[in-house]
């Protein structure tokens, strides 16, 4: 492996945490549980939620609204998941 291709994983892999960090705190601090693994549909649901993060242009405003520690009521209005989330907790 090259460095540049090196460079190129390494900055994927950062890509790929951050969206799971950013999806995880909105759900976590909404108090939803994890998706659970043995479930097929539960483990398809979250990897599009996964990827609707991946593709969110508010990256930055999620941040910053999640930047807090008070629990949250909702998701942020502009987040792609709300509904998944919404889903995810059960309302």
């Amino acid at each position: 492996m090259t460095k540049s291709e090196r460079a190129g994983a390494g900055a994927l892999r950062l890509r790929v945490e951050t969206q799971t960090i950013l999806l995880m705190e909105v759900m976590r601090r909404l108090g939803v549980p994890p998706a659970d693994a043995r479930d097929e549909a539960a483990r398809a649901a979250h990897g599009e939620a996964q990827a609707a993060c991946d593709a969110c242009a508010e990256k930055a405003a999620c941040a910053s609204f999640l930047d807090g520690s008070e629990p949250l009521v909702e998701p942020p209005l502009f987040c792609a998941n709300a509904d998944y989330v919404r889903g995810a907790r059960g309302h």
